[in-house]
C-alpha cells in the first residue's frame, strides 16, 4: 500500500487498531505498535539508565501500572529491535500486520477489512 493511500485511509487503519486491542494478542499489538513507531519516527534511542530501569521494573509486577509499564518496555524493546529497517519497509509491515491480525480476528473485522480495501 502507498503511503498516499495510507494518509487516505488513516482513520479506518486507527479505527481498526483500537478495535484490535481489545481482541488480539498483546504480543500482535507490541509487534504492531513497532512497525508504526519504526515505519514513522526510525530508529528507537533509548537511553542506558532508561535499559536498565526497564530490565529492573520486568522483574516487579505488582499492580496494573507496573504491568503497564511493562508492555511499554516490551514494546520499546520490538520497536528497538527494527532499528536499521528503513521507514518503507516497516510501513509495509505495518500494513500487512494490521490485516493479518484482522483475518485472524475472523468475521467481526469484516468491515475493517473491507474498509482499507477501499
Amino acid at each position: 500500500m502507498s503511503k498516499g493511500k495510507f494518509e487516505r485511509l488513516r482513520p479506518r487503519f486507527f479505527e481498526a487498531e483500537d478495535f484490535l486491542l481489545s481482541r488480539a494478542p498483546e504480543e500482535d499489538n507490541i509487534i504492531l505498535y513497532a512497525y508504526f513507531k519504526q515505519s514513522t519516527q526510525g530508529d528507537a534511542m533509548l537511553v542506558q539508565h532508561q535499559t536498565e530501569f526497564i530490565d529492573q521494573m520486568k522483574w516487579h509486577v505488582v499492580d496494573l501500572f507496573c504491568r503497564l509499564f511493562i508492555v511499554h518496555a516490551f514494546a520499546r524493546d520490538a520497536w528497538k529491535s527494527l532499528e536499521g529497517t528503513s521507514e518503507d519497509e516497516a510501513f509495509e509491515c505495518y500494513c500487512n500486520k494490521l490485516v493479518e491480525m484482522l483475518k485472524d480476528v475472523g468475521e467481526d473485522a469484516k468491515e475493517h477489512l473491507d474498509q482499507l480495501d477501499g
